[in-house]
């Protein structure tokens, strides 16, 4: 029997390649946005923090931008990776982006 958080990472094979194609695909005034928040709140870059620590997205965002505008991120993503033939739900992609543990599980999966 699978663990309930694994649920949905199984069928998730997004990697850091596709979080930067993803944030790339953002309209620029949106990616400026975050930027901006993310280097003055934590001084590091969007890219910095998915190369170094991706399981840190979700917080950084929640952070810096609010907790309703990283779930606006969330579902944004959700809907790029289903364009992309990939589903998973916002639950998955937050405890996805927020654990180190289960970035590592679902990099054991894939």
């Amino acid at each position: 029997m699978r663990e309930p958080y694994l649920t949905g990472l199984i069928s998730l094979t997004v990697d850091k390649a596709e979080l930067f194609e993803f944030y790339r695909s953002l309209d620029l005034p949106y990616r400026i946005l975050i930027e901006f928040r993310l280097k003055h709140k934590l001084g590091k870059s969007f890219e910095q923090i998915v190369a170094e620590e991706p399981w840190r997205l979700y917080p950084a965002l929640a952070d810096t931008l609010g907790l309703h505008n990283a779930e606006v991120f969330l579902a944004v993503l959700q809907d790029w990776l289903r364009r992309k033939g990939k589903s998973v739900d916002k639950e998955t992609l937050r405890r996805w982006l927020s654990s180190r543990d289960v970035w590592f599980k679902k990099a054991t999966k894939s």
